[in-house]
């Protein structure tokens, strides 16, 4: 069982003032110096470090509580902790509460700002960043039953696609949390997120999203599928992601390693592990993966008895395999560490400013109490070795957190939430959290060590760029690093990278570039510290890493298209013999080799014979063109489009319904749409022929007045750019399945009819640029 304390006797020991490694809880957490500014953290503030501590092994803070289970957590641009993820009865649910921890405030009754999720988004199982704009983005999740925190647990469903907006300056408390508007265009849960060298976001797996990656544009926030890279061969439990130095996406999951390339619709390989060691035969969901130096990723927690731990290199790719019976297999380089002394199943790894390795929790298998890893360690790439440190009060397995502060110490905590109907031992209720004081802290004797101190450095930089930090310690500081801020869930962090930086003196003032390999530093907040020629690092300042211009410059505003009209846009029941059963499905294709970005837009999602596409629309089977006016102005108003691809009036022709006035009707629908949508671009078709004769006369006299209107439109207003949907041959076996519906022939020609039409229109603003 676990050897913590339980639960009222750890209150009495808070209330009685009791100390754990002459540490006592009334001061654990007091402001050491400094203040915030305009929202950011200053250099200078840290929690109170304590008098005594081990010089070798390093100490854990006495438990202290946490107003539930915090299974995810990230650092924000403030300096204040968010975490959600379980009930406060400690099942897993993150649709009711979410809390925000000041650091610098510690232990004191202001310290959490518990608050309830009005969204009624369950965060439980999501991923989160901090996104450009200092909000931060938590995409996905789960689905929860009950209605209350008392009651609710999440239930595992796998059709979460929202995105929910935590907003750290929001005025009012009540709307820090909100539900964008726009969702992912796949559900995830239990997804990777990644910020791109560009400042996009890279989405991956999740459980319902495993297709297909997709990417968040900037400034925007539009997403778009890459249809380029089947992600389906892949696990899509956290697919443990990482920036490459070649800018491209490294990832694992289990026993597979791949690289994706992001540009255009992306392309993946995957790479091979075999030789000269492969570590990861068995696959495991339970590795903490953590990249501690450029390219260098430690794996840790494989094998039979978890205490493998390995270090992939993907500086050093290697080539094997040539001519034209051999494809060739690229090879990163794996290479064993010493063993672990202790077994580390869903273990956590943290890395430190000092470029050593924190690791602490885990068990041999998943989740076992009886095996679980309460003696933490830490990995010292320099002689590729471990050593123990401190023994916490409770096991950190599964659910559980690891997050270096900006005060050189390790927040951990959490671990457990199960549900009502699946209860246990192997799912204890952690609602607490113990923080870790590394051996840096202290001198020899084990007294509190004296810590350089930051007093000014800017507030943002940028890659190539010389920036100036003065201290008054200078002329002791022998190394400068940069680690950027982390968000953990599930064994991994998603954010944390260590870069060291070369650096010069002069009297007070110490001058560093950021490195010239724009892929090194993906933009975000980074915590960048000083540290001593004793080896102790100065309470960080929080700085935001600008994008390289050249990077920055390759992210391409995501076009929103809306597909509107009826039953040909909507697609039609799945056609014996017919793949696509609808045209969307084949101008996805046609848009991805012209180098599109873009997004389908509108109220209806899916319709028949799409597969793995985005599948908003606004095709309405059986509508007329005035019924379309009437709700026109709200779809498009809600849906924002660059571009409507409009093709109305089929059903009319077809009941033969005031055929005459019809054209006007159209007229008044595009006037609809461009009040809802100025400066939007609307593509208007004529409609396709039919097998049906006397359908086909009536459709003949419309589409002559179609031209006639789209060339008035475009004279005018310069937005209406006509295509021709006409030329199909209606004939059942040739362009169509029956005497209404195109069969795949007629799909592809609709298709690439829409396809020449937008790039026509559009011409070469919203063109995929190349890094």
């Amino acid at each position: 069982m676990d050897n913590g304390l339980d639960l009222k006797r750890r209150r009495v020991m808070v209330a009685a003032g009791l100390t754990t490694a002459g540490i006592a809880t009334a001061s654990l957490f007091k402001m050491a110096k400094g203040s915030t500014d305009g929202g950011t953290l200053s250099q200078s503030v840290g929690m109170i470090i304590p008098e005594k501590g081990d010089p070798v092994r390093g100490i854990f803070s006495p438990v202290v509580d946490w107003p539930f289970i915090p299974i995810h957590a990230i650092l924000m641009k403030d300096g204040r902790i968010l975490t959600y993820g379980s009930t406060k009865q400690g099942f897993q649910s993150g649709m009711f509460f979410y809390d925000v921890w000041s650091p610098f405030l510690g232990g004191s009754p202001n310290a959490h700002q518990t608050l309830p999720n009005t969204t009624r988004v369950d965060l439980f199982c999501s991923s989160q960043l901090n996104l450009a704009d200092g909000t931060v983005g938590i995409f996905g999740g789960d689905v929860t039953v009950g209605s209350s925190d008392s009651t609710g647990y999440s239930i595992n469903a796998f059709t979460n696609s929202s995105i929910t907006i935590y907003n750290p300056e929001a005025s009012d408390a009540s709307q820090q949390l909100a539900k964008q508007a726009n969702q992912m265009l796949l559900p995830r849960w239990y997804s990777t997120a990644t910020v791109l060298p560009n400042n996009e976001i890279y989405l991956q797996g999740g459980t319902g999203g495993n297709t297909y990656p997709e990417i968040r544009g900037v400034p925007d926030g539009v997403h778009r599928l890459l249809n380029g890279v089947y992600t389906g061969v892949y696990d899509d439990w956290y697919p443990r992601n990482f920036v490459g130095p070649n800018g491209k996406i490294f990832g694992k999951t289990g026993a597979s390693l791949f690289e994706v390339d992001t540009k255009g619709n992306g392309s993946v390989r995957t790479l091979n592990s075999t030789a000269p060691y492969n570590p990861f035969a068995a696959g495991s969901r339970g590795e903490a993966v953590v990249m501690f130096a450029p390219g260098k990723i430690l794996v840790v927690g494989t094998g039979g008895d978890a205490r493998t731990a390995s270090v992939i290199d993907i500086n050093k790719m290697e080539t094997s395999g040539s001519g034209a019976s051999s494809t060739p297999s690229v090879i990163p380089l794996v290479t064993a560490t010493s063993r672990l002394n202790r077994p580390r199943t869903w273990g956590h790894a943290t890395v430190l400013p000092n470029g050593q390795v924190f690791v602490n929790g885990g068990s041999m298998g998943y989740n076992e109490l009886a095996t679980s890893s309460y003696t933490a360690e830490l990995y010292d790439p320099a002689t590729n070795t471990w050593a123990d440190g401190a023994v916490a009060a409770h096991s950190r397995m599964y659910h559980a957190i690891s997050l270096l502060l900006p005060d050189g110490t390790v927040l951990t905590g959490g671990g457990g939430a199960s549900t009502p109907t699946y209860p246990g031992p192997e799912f204890p209720v952690n609602a607490n959290a113990e923080v870790y004081y590394p051996p840096y802290l202290f001198n020899a004797d084990g007294t509190r060590a004296s810590r350089p101190v930051i007093d000014s450095a800017p507030a943002a930089i940028t890659a190539n760029r010389i920036f100036t930090l003065t201290s008054p310690d200078a002329g002791s500081i022998g190394r400068m690093t940069m680690v950027k801020t982390g968000s953990t869930t599930h064994s991994f962090n998603m954010e944390q990278r260590f870069v060291e930086l070369n650096f010069t003196r002069q009297g007070a003032q110490l001058s560093a570039t950021l490195t010239n390999d724009r892929h090194q530093f993906t933009p975000g907040m980074y915590m960048l510290f000083v540290i001593n020629v004793n080896g102790v690092p100065s309470v960080a300042s929080l700085v935001r890493v600008d994008p390289d211009p050249v990077l920055a410059a390759t992210a391409t505003r995501t076009l929103r298209i809306m597909p509107m009209g009826d039953a040909i846009t909507y697609g039609y029941i799945n056609l014996p013999g017919t793949k696509y059963s609808g045209y969307r499905a084949p101008l996805q294709d046609l848009l991805a080799q012209a180098n599109l970005n873009y997004q389908f837009v509108g109220s209806m999602y899916a319709g028949n014979g799409v597969y793995g596409i985005d599948t908003h629309h606004e095709g309405h089977p059986g509508m007329l063109i005035a019924d379309m006016t009437a709700n026109a102005a709200s779809w498009v108003t809600a849906a924002k489009p660059d571009v409507v691809m409009l093709q109305m009036g089929f059903t009319d022709m077809l009941n033969n319904y005031l055929v005459d006035t019809a054209p006007s009707r159209l007229r008044k629908l595009i006037d609809t749409i461009r009040a809802a949508a100025p400066g939007a671009k609307i593509i208007l078709s004529t409609l396709a022929p039919t097998p049906d004769a006397a359908t086909q006369a009536r459709i003949n006299q419309f589409n002559a007045q179609v031209v006639s209107l789209a060339n008035d439109e475009a004279a005018q207003f310069k937005d209406v750019f006509l295509v021709d949907s006409s030329t199909l041959i209606p004939k059942v076996g040739v362009d169509y399945y029956d005497m209404l519906y195109p069969n795949d022939n007629g799909h592809t020609k609709i298709a690439k009819v829409w396809r020449d039409g937008i790039v026509r229109a559009l011409g070469s603003p919203f063109t995929s640029k190349s890094a």
